[in-house]
């Protein structure tokens, strides 16, 4: 295969990447002394005429093409998932119209743009070393997007926990991938698996199960490597928080499940109960239940929206990481399903807590108090977002309102009664002996003299 085939098979990344390059051009070059709104439009509109013509060149493509032994994979699957990716991205340029947190519209765009493209790589890669390379070209590009805000120092210090949380898993998941080269001599994951087949635990592919599963497990935030994920939530600009909680985990957990999958077929195990047996599929479920009691226990305390959401990332994780724990036929394309369906809804919600704080309020769960009156579309589609868990907003509002229906009469009561009391104890009522009823007297008779 020639380099123009290759350049055709890469076509929908090299059109992202072309288009960052030309917003940021564009902006430094001729839209920098506009109003901050002109530039945040015209970037936003180059941003998705770009990830549009990329999806198009994407529909024209072959249905299935492996390159290079897996280092560019396409299928219908992964191309679905990679149109997901670019539809997340528009999306969250579209969010960042309204924004005003920086004045480098070009530089911001052009690293929404980059972080997609690994994405799409990171996606479409059976390759350990491509996946590696797309993952922190993700990661990095994220980590920027999140210490943004120059004036919020929750976004500096969001951005530096993120960071520092990144470069650790980045270690456990390079040392989990050597590993796996060093014992199969191979970097494709269908290779890795045919050369471990058969070969039972050895102690190195215990490790590299648990180093891998800790890599992976800090870029989806799953209990214990969540730790990172509040802050970033809570700090990070709007947009890019959002688009950390939806286009992300889409791709992270897309190539989890496929390099746990792919990689570690025959390596996989049982968590049943009496059918315990060794192996990748054990840990994962212990990760999972963890993460789905403590993502919804911990959101029912939350009073912030972003953390809120937070932890119900949190716990989604868990619920998605059963479908990498099935490992069935149609388990994959189940996980992309609701991997994307969360994204969008996700998104939904960051966008709703976009416009809430534009209008002068908060992320606290009593700036949304009254947005049915003032914003009716805007709260439907809030309460879609928050199709979380018991620790969601819309659930705990039910609660509040059912609690409040119930307490509704007493109040009331109480009420009438000090309305009808308060005007005898303020007016200029007679004294108590006048108060009292008098019974009327009889008449006197006159006696005969």
């Amino acid at each position: 295969m020639n380099y123009v085939e290759l350049l055709k098979l890469a076509a929908p990344e090299t059109v992202v990447v072309v288009t960052a390059l030309v917003v940021l051009a564009a902006d430094l070059v001729a839209l920098r002394g506009l109003e901050r709104r002109f530039r945040l439009l015209i970037g936003a509109l180059i941003s998705s005429v770009g990830c549009v013509a990329a999806v198009g060149w994407m529909l024209a493509l072959p249905e299935h093409t492996n390159l290079l032994e897996g280092m560019l994979v396409i299928d219908p699957l992964t191309q679905l998932v990679k149109i997901a990716v670019l539809v997340l991205a528009i999306f969250t340029v579209l969010i960042s119209i309204e924004s005003d947190f920086t004045s480098h519209i070009g530089e911001y765009f052009a690293l929404v743009l980059l972080a997609a493209v690994g994405m799409m790589f990171l996606v479409g890669s059976e390759d350990i070393l491509m996946i590696f390379i797309s993952l922190e070209l993700t990661s990095l590009s994220l980590y920027i997007l999140t210490a943004f805000n120059k004036r919020n120092l929750k976004s500096a210090e969001a951005a530096l926990k993120y960071f520092l949380f990144g470069g650790m898993s980045a270690a456990f998941t390079l040392f989990g991938l050597s590993l796996l080269y060093g014992l199969s001599g191979a970097t494709n994951l269908g290779q890795i698996a045919a050369a471990l087949k058969g070969r039972g635990l050895d102690p190195l592919l215990v490790v590299a199960i648990v180093m891998t599963v800790i890599g992976f497990g800090f870029k989806v935030a799953a209990v214990p490597f969540h730790l990172w994920a509040p802050d970033a939530y809570e700090g990070a600009p709007t947009s890019s928080a959002a688009f950390i909680a939806s286009g992300s985990k889409v791709a992270s957990f897309f190539i989890f499940a496929k390099v746990m999958m792919l990689g570690f077929a025959g390596a996989e195990g049982s968590g049943a109960w009496r059918a315990y047996a060794p192996g990748w599929v054990p840990v994962i479920a212990v990760v999972a239940a963890a993460s789905m009691v403590l993502g919804n226990l911990t959101a029912i305390v939350q009073t912030s929206v972003r953390r809120l959401l937070a932890y119900s990332a949190i716990a989604h994780a868990g619920y998605m990481l059963l479908g990498v724990l099935s490992h069935g036929g149609a388990s994959l394309a189940s996980l992309v399903y609701y991997a994307v369906t969360y994204g969008l809804t996700t998104l939904g919600a960051f966008g709703v807590v976009a416009v809430v704080q534009q209008q002068g309020g908060g992320d606290g769960l009593s700036d949304f108090r009254g947005l049915s009156r003032r914003a009716p579309v805007l709260s439907r589609w809030d309460r879609a977002g928050r199709h979380v868990s018991p620790g969601s907003r819309s659930w705990r509002s039910r609660r509040r309102r059912s609690a409040a229906r119930r307490t509704r009469p007493s109040s009331r009561r109480s009420t009438s009664t000090r309305n009808v009391r308060t005007p005898i104890a303020s007016s200029s009522a007679p004294s108590a002996a006048s108060s009292r009823v008098r019974t009327p007297r009889r008449p006197a008779t006159s006696r005969p003299s």
